[in-house]
């Protein structure tokens, strides 16, 4: 959900190098995105 969300967005953020302060928002920033959708997003089909 909007929490994992965050999770990847901070650690996106802390992987390229930016500051705390930024990794908080760009996390907040996925999270928020998260959060204006029903559901999980569609996923492409992969063949096993």
């Amino acid at each position: 959900g909007a929490g994992d969300s965050f999770i990847a967005g901070f650690l996106s953020g802390c992987l390229c190098g930016e500051n705390l302060f930024d990794c908080l928002v760009k996390g907040r920033k996925v999270a928020a995105v998260t959060c204006t959708h029903l559901g999980g997003f569609p996923q492409p089909a992969v063949p096993l």
